[in-house]
């Protein structure tokens, strides 16, 4: 309602601005010009009015205080969910009818950092809550819901960037006002070139990233008919190789593919390798705790509580830029592996999950996926495709 009445008064605003201006004309009518012809005077008042109700500034100032006031009050429901992504899909296994359904994750954290001589420290606290959810339970592929929060402290460093001599800034700064007036006139082709010489320029080193991560986690289906409490211990590692004479872009071994597409299709004038897409990964050890697992229960007769090994490599690339869209494309592989399981669990499958998802993804929100193998909690492993719309519920 808050939000309604601000519309309403932004509204209200807009369409009152000629009324307004019928009566400032008035209030000039009765005014007084000694000395001045009537002529004269006419074009006074008529020059009056131009430059103030026929501003485009008058509005856009009026609707930037509106938008303004409602962001300083914005309510936390908003701001929950401004950090929401959502895709709504389908799944398409190859044995079951197509089902709807919805893909969620919600991410926010709070960090704090300390920058020395070696580099910046980080210490993070985390929530995350991601899964699927089908409109009918019965076709949701991958039945895992978690829920968790994690402690991080991390450091990185590198990521430096050499500094320029007197002719090397001389020559940054002409790119930059060249960039600066590609920009205006929406020279698309020149500012590509410009960009490639301004990073040719710039010299930055490589950039490395380590973190060791405190999680608890609560897993389950989404009918909650099987749920259990992960504390765990996870390692993080990643890296930038910003500086591309030096041989850790070459290991960037995912990235070929997409960089020759990306040459095809004009994208890049060169064969280039992206920096910013080096895979990342995780690698840590969970204690599991069953809540309620029927499955496991009649397995093993218990719900004793075990250690789980996990392992994550992720990868987000560029594809191309065709037709003022912007295609991406993200990998995602999950290895689970239990600590020293009884031979009954073994027999069941229940040891061991193997899980991956691609997804190609356009800068307007449609994607198609493709995930396959199981998370923990889905009974069998399943090709699935999915397509659909993701929306960034205010990060735009």
């Amino acid at each position: 309602m808050r939000l309604l009445r601000k519309l309403a008064v932004c509204a209200g605003i807009v369409f009152a601005m000629p009324a307004f201006a019928q009566d400032v004309k008035s209030q000039l009518g009765q005014a007084t010009f000694p000395g001045i012809q009537t002529l004269q005077i006419d074009s006074i008042k008529h020059a009056i009015i131009d430059s103030v109700f026929e501003n485009p500034a008058l509005y856009n100032d009026a609707y930037a205080k509106f938008l303004n006031s409602y962001k300083s009050d914005s309510s936390q429901l908003f701001k929950f969910m401004r950090d929401l992504n959502l895709k709504f899909l389908t799944f398409q296994s190859a044995n079951q009818p197509a089902a709807l359904g919805i893909q969620y994750n919600y991410q926010n954290s709070w960090t704090r950092s300390k920058t020395t001589a070696s580099g910046t420290g980080f210490q993070t606290l985390s929530v995350n809550f991601n899964g699927n959810v089908a409109f009918n339970i019965a076709y949701n592929t991958s039945n895992l819901l978690e829920s968790s929060a994690q402690y991080n402290a991390s450091h990185m460093w590198g990521g430096k960037v050499t500094p320029l001599d007197s002719a090397g800034k001389a020559k940054f700064l002409v790119l930059q006002q060249a960039i600066i007036a590609a920009n205006i006139a929406h020279n698309i082709p020149l500012l590509k070139r410009l960009y490639i010489q301004r990073g040719a320029l710039t010299k930055t080193t490589n950039q490395f990233y380590v973190g060791i991560n405190g999680a608890f986690s609560y897993e389950t289906t989404q009918n909650f008919s099987r749920n259990q409490y992960v504390p765990g211990a996870l390692i993080n590692i990643g890296a930038k190789p910003w500086n591309p004479k030096q041989a850790l872009l070459y290991f960037n071994l995912p990235d070929y593919p997409f960089a020759l597409l990306r040459l095809i299709t004009g994208t890049d004038s060169t064969f280039t390798l992206s920096a910013a897409s080096f895979p990342s990964a995780l690698i840590g050890l969970d204690h599991v705790i069953p809540n309620q697992d029927a499955l496991r229960e009649s397995v093993t007769g218990n719900l004793n509580p075990y250690n789980r090994l996990r392992a994550e490599i992720a990868f987000k690339t560029k594809v191309a830029t065709i037709a003022s869209q912007t295609f991406y494309c993200s990998t995602d592989l999950r290895l689970y592996r239990e600590v020293a399981p009884s031979a009954a669990v073994k027999t069941a499958g229940l040891n061991k999950f193997t899980y991956f998802a691609a997804t190609l993804e356009a800068s307007n929100g449609f994607f198609i996926s493709y995930t396959t193998g199981q998370l923990p909690f889905d009974l069998q492993s399943t090709n699935v495709y999915g397509m659909g719309f993701h929306y960034y519920l205010g990060n735009w």
